[in-house]
């Protein structure tokens, strides 16, 4: 989990104009009460009033929320939803799927006036998509990638292992003596179920575990060292860094003192 590079408010605004430019409803002379409520979501961290969203009348809001609509591939604003994409490759949130759907941090059924703003859509995978909707995760229960920091320089992201029959178990969570602003842990750990982070990652530690423990392991000493070497490795990568599950999964396996073959021989 980790966040992205938060969109240029100047970029959300200077798009109303081309979105006006091919809409019906939406008018050059609504754009100023449209940038009056932009700068008040970047201002309050990606929030605003109900009160703030209804300074922009019906026939705006419906204009906005319908231009959405044309943001799928070559579609006339297709070129917005390609802008926040770019460069970003895995989920942010579960590191698993691709980033391939915007979700509306702030829903587009009843923020209708936020629905092309870019600070609003965020890049994730379908499943974490879908998974937030259907878990109805409120937005203030629910990390923003691009307003909610999270630290990259410690691990807030523990793990807890569970070894069965020569496979391991992973349950995923953030340490609250590390992620010490209550809001933020809260919000961290309402995401993780929301989202089914657990799940997600569940599915994929066979064939990580089955591909990073590849090659011929003949003692004991010689896993744990492997796996001390790969946690390491994945620590320094910029591409993974402290809180992806990948490096706090092996993490985790590496602080077992006496981790054997036998606890993971389903993977060797």
């Amino acid at each position: 989990m980790w966040n992205l590079d938060k969109p240029r408010l100047d970029d959300s605004i200077n798009d109303l104009t081309d979105i006006a430019s091919h809409s019906r409803t939406f008018k050059t002379s609504h754009i100023k009460s449209v940038e009056d409520l932009y700068r008040n979501y970047d201002s309050q961290n990606g929030h605003v009033t109900d009160a703030q969203h209804n300074t922009v009348c019906s026939a705006a809001q419906t204009g906005l929320r319908n231009a959405y609509d044309k943001t799928s591939r070559k579609a006339v604003h297709a070129s917005i939803k390609t802008a926040i994409c770019a460069g970003v490759d895995k989920c942010p949130l579960c590191a698993v799927g691709n980033a391939n759907t915007l979700d509306h941090f702030l829903e587009k059924s009843q923020y209708k006036a936020l629905s092309m703003m870019r600070q609003n859509l965020v890049p994730m995978c379908r499943d974490c998509n879908s998974n937030r909707e259907s878990n109805k995760v409120k937005p203030s229960d629910f990390i923003h990638a691009y307003y909610d920091i999270l630290p990259d320089d410690i691990q807030w992201l523990k793990v807890s292992l569970k070894y069965s029959s020569g496979a391991v178990s992973a349950t995923f969570y953030p340490d609250r003596n590390v992620l010490t602003n209550h809001i933020l842990y809260n919000k961290a750990e309402k995401t993780i179920d929301g989202v089914e982070f657990n799940s997600t990652v569940g599915k994929e530690l066979h064939s990580f575990l089955s591909s990073t423990l590849s090659g011929t392991i003949s003692t004991d000493d010689a896993l744990r060292v492997l796996i001390k070497d790969k946690a390491d490795s994945h620590r320094r990568n910029p591409k993974f860094g402290l809180n992806h599950w990948k490096t706090v999964l092996l993490m985790g396996l590496a602080s077992n003192a006496t981790l054997a073959k036998n606890d993971l021989s389903v993977y060797l």
